[in-house]
C-alpha cells in the first residue's frame, strides 16, 4: 500500500523560513505512514539544523516514540523497504525511491565505553534530546514545520556556538567521535573565537588517548567535511591548542593551509578537503594516505601532487607531462608566495601547457628506426630536448635534431 500525497511546502511557525524538505514526498509519506496508527514522529538532528540555515539535506533521521518493531510493522503494512543492521540500537533504516532515511526509536544511553553504547528506549522527546550531543542536534521538526526546541539548540545555531548538551567530558566520554565532531561543527557553523570555552578544550584535552580508539574511517569521515568547511582554519588552530589536531595529523602545519586558502580565494577555487589535507600535512600526507581509507583515485591523486611538487620543470612542462588540474593543486599547495597579479600569467602558461602536443608523430622516427625498443628510446630522446627547450622547438627544428641525432 503507497501514500499518495501533492508535493508539499511548510512555513516554520518561529522563523517563517520555507523548508525545501517538506516538500518532498517521500518525506511527508514516510512522517504519515509512521504516525498512521498514533505514534509521534518528528525529523530531527542535522536535517533540521540544515533546513533552518536554508542547506540541502541529504542525510535524513527522524525520532519517533514507536519501537523498532512497530516501526518495522508499519513499513511493511506500507510497503517501504527497510534496513535492520542498526536495530540492536532502536534504528531502522528505510530506503523510499533512494533516499536512506534513519528513524530511531526514542531512547537514553544507559551505558558506554567511548565508542558504543547499551540504550533504554523512551516515550519522551525531552530525555531523547539529553541524549545526544550538541544543542543544535536537539532540534525536531513535526511534519506542519513546527520546531521543538527543548535545550536551545536554535540560539545556538542562530549565534554560531556549539555547546555539548551537559558536562562537555561527559559526553565525549560517551563516543570519543565527539572531539572531531565539536571541532568540524566550529568549522561549519562557529562565528567567533571567544564562544569556545576553556571547559571544553580542556575535556577534548583528555580525550586525546581516547581518539586513538577510533577507526580510520571515523576519523577520515570527519577530517573530510571539516576541511570542506569554507574556512576550517578556526577550528583547526583550536584542535592545534589542545593538541587533537596533532593526534590525528602529526605534523600538521595550519600556516601552510592559511595559505593555500588564501590563494583558493585569488584563483577562484571551491574547497577541496584533499588539496586541504596534503597542504595542511606535507610532511607526512604520504604515510598518511596510505594508513587512512582514502579512494584509490585519491591517493593516485596526492602520489601525483608530490610527485608534481618535486619536478622542477617549468609549470608549461607540467602541465604537458600531468594535466593542468593537478599540476595547478600542486603549485598552490606548495607556493609560499604569489605577487599581486600573477594569477593570469600562471594560469595561461598551465593552460598552454596542457593544451600542446609533440610536434612529431611516430612517423617522423620509422624512417630511421624500425618499431622495437630502441624505437621508443630515440622518441623519449627527441621528445626530452622539446622539454627542455620548454617546448618551444617547432616540428622543423625537431626533424632537424632527430636527423643529426641519426
Amino acid at each position: 500500500m503507497q501514500i499518495g500525497l501533492k508535493s508539499m511546502s511548510t512555513k516554520n511557525k518561529k522563523s517563517g523560513v520555507s523548508f525545501e524538505i517538506l516538500a518532498v514526498p517521500e518525506v511527508i509519506n514516510l512522517l504519515k505512514a509512521l504516525s498512521s496508527d498514533g505514534a509521534e514522529v518528528f525529523l530531527v538532528g542535522g536535517c533540521v539544523r540544515d533546513a533552518i540555515l536554508g542547506i540541502t539535506s541529504f542525510d535524513i533521521d527522524l525520532a519517533t516514540d514507536a519501537m523498532p518493531n512497530e516501526v518495522l510493522e508499519l513499513c511493511k503494512k506500507f510497503q517501504f523497504k527497510t534496513l535492520e543492521t542498526g536495530i540492536s540500537h532502536g534504528t531502522i533504516t528505510v530506503v523510499l525511491h533512494k533516499i536512506l532515511f534513519h528513524v530511531t526509536t526514542f531512547r537514553s544511553d544507559i551505558n558506554t565505553d567511548g565508542r558504543h553504547a547499551k540504550v533504554k528506549f523512551s516515550k519522551s522527546y525531552l530525555e531523547d534530546s539529553k541524549r545526544r550531543d550538541f544543542t543544535m542536534n536537539a532540534l525536531y521538526m513535526t511534519i506542519e514545520g513546527q520546531i521543538l526546541d527543548p535545550l536551545g539548540g536554535w540560539n545556538d545555531l542562530m549565534s554560531g556556538e556549539v555547546r555539548f548538551i551537559g558536562k562537555p567530558i561527559d559526553r565525549i566520554k560517551e563516543d570519543y567521535l565527539r572531539v572531531l565532531r565539536y571541532f568540524r561543527f566550529l568549522a561549519q557553523y562557529g562565528k567567533k573565537k571567544n564562544s569556545i570555552q576553556p571547559n571544553v578544550l580542556s575535556a577534548c584535552a583528555e580525550s586525546l588517548n581516547g581518539l586513538k580508539s577510533l577507526s580510520k574511517e571515523r576519523i577520515w569521515d570527519e577530517i573530510k567535511k571539516l576541511l570542506k568547511a569554507e574556512n576550517p582554519l578556526f577550528a583547526l588552530e583550536a584542535m592545534k591548542l589542545c593538541g587533537v589536531l596533532d593526534v590525528v595529523i602529526p605534523q600538521a602545519d595550519v600556516q601552510n593551509l592559511s595559505k593555500l586558502l588564501g590563494f583558493e580565494k585569488r584563483f577562484n577555487l571551491k574547497p577541496d578537503a584533499l588539496n586541504r589535507l596534503v597542504s595542511l600535512s606535507r610532511k607526512t600526507v604520504a604515510s598518511l594516505i596510505l594508513d587512512w581509507p582514502i579512494s584509490k583515485r585519491d591517493r593516485s591523486a596526492v602520489e601525483i601532487i608530490l610527485n608534481i611538487s618535486q619536478d622542477n620543470s617549468s609549470l608549461r612542462v607540467k602541465s604537458y607531462k600531468y594535466g593542468k588540474n593537478l599540476v595547478l593543486r600542486s603549485f598552490l599547495i606548495f607556493l609560499d608566495e604569489l605577487h599581486e597579479g600573477q594569477e593570469k600569467e600562471i594560469i595561461a602558461e598551465i593552460n598552454f601547457g596542457s593544451s600542446k602536443k609533440f610536434p612529431l608523430a611516430t612517423k617522423d622516427f620509422i624512417i630511421y628506426v624500425e618499431p622495437s625498443k630502441q624505437l621508443g628510446e630515440l622518441i623519449a630522446e627527441i621528445k626530452t630536448i622539446w622539454l627542455e627547450s620548454n617546448m618551444s622547438l617547432t616540428r622543423k627544428a625537431l626533424l632537424s635534431q632527430l636527423k643529426a641525432i641519426q
